[in-house]
Formats: C-alpha cells, sequence, structure tokens
C-alpha cells in the first residue's frame, strides 16, 4: 500500500534511493553489520573510474526443529564506488573487521561465451560506512579462516 505524501518524511524525500512514482514511493536501500571475508580489493579501469570490493559476513543465531541453537551465515559482496570512501576503506579495512555499511542492492545477469547465465548481487555503498572493531594485519590472517570465502558469481541451472 502506498502512503500519502503526508506520512513520507522530508529526509526520505530527499534521499536519492527514493524514488516517487505517481505517488507510490519505493526504497531500495540496506544496512549491514558485519565480518570482512578478505582484504578489499581495487579494481581501476581506463576512464578513470575505480570501485574497491569485499566479502562481508552476516551471522544469524536461531533455534533449530530440535530445539538447539543453530548459526546461519550469509555472504554479501560489497562495492564501493565513492572516491573518498574508497580511499578510507583501503586504508582501514582488512580482513576479520567488523563494519557497517548501508547502501543500496544492485544485481546482474549476464550470459557468458560458454552459453552459462549468471547472476550477481552486490550492496553498493555510496557514503555510509562504519569500522565498529579493526580487523588483524593481513599477513597474520589464518589459512583455515581465509579459506572459506564466498563465490562471487551464482549460476543457475
Amino acid at each position: 500500500m502506498a502512503l500519502p505524501l503526508k506520512h513520507v518524511s522530508s529526509t526520505a524525500l530527499r534521499n536519492p534511493s527514493v524514488i516517487s512514482q505517481r505517488g507510490a514511493f519505493y526504497l531500495n536501500k540496506v544496512t549491514l553489520a558485519g565480518k570482512v571475508g578478505r582484504d578489499p580489493q581495487i579494481f581501476n579501469f581506463p576512464s578513470g573510474f575505480s570501485i574497491l570490493k569485499f566479502p562481508l559476513a552476516t551471522t544469524s543465531v536461531y533455534t533449530n526443529k530440535d530445539g538447539e541453537k543453530a548459526t546461519k551465515t550469509e555472504w554479501h559482496q560489497i562495492s564501493i564506488t565513492s572516491p573518498q570512501l574508497l580511499e578510507y576503506a583501503n586504508a582501514n579495512i582488512t580482513t576479520g573487521a567488523h563494519v557497517w555499511v548501508s547502501g543500496s542492492i544492485n544485481s546482474q545477469k549476464w550470459t557468458t561465451p560458454e552459453g552459462q547465465t549468471r547472476y550477481k548481487t552486490e550492496v553498493v555503498v555510496r557514503n555510509d560506512l562504519k569500522i565498529i572493531a579493526p580487523g588483524r594485519p593481513s599477513s597474520e590472517t589464518p589459512v583455515e579462516e581465509a579459506a572459506v570465502l564466498p563465490e562471487e558469481e551464482h549460476k543457475q541451472e
């Protein structure tokens, strides 16, 4: 149900993530707090555009059907495009850091030269990033922990 305009805050109206269309509002925003799975990587393009990416793990604790506590970890691909935030993240985030991010969800679909359909979903962070706790220097990352990383691409059979 779309809310009448008088029920939408002025902050939401100024937010570039909020889109108004014929009185209805749409919001693409996600906030995550979790643990960085590997040191960030920067990708530079010939146009001068750069993007920083890193995997972020979030873990939920729940009670399973047997009444025991269980955990489930979800991996999220984080992408940063803002030059200032990119430099800050690259200088301050390492494997194991606990971070808080807020951004929008971006999904992509493509076909490989072999004809396979691939999908990728990422969180694009434009200006909301906080380091909750620093990680350890990357040279100290145990092999066992570094080996458990998400796949960046998911293919559909």
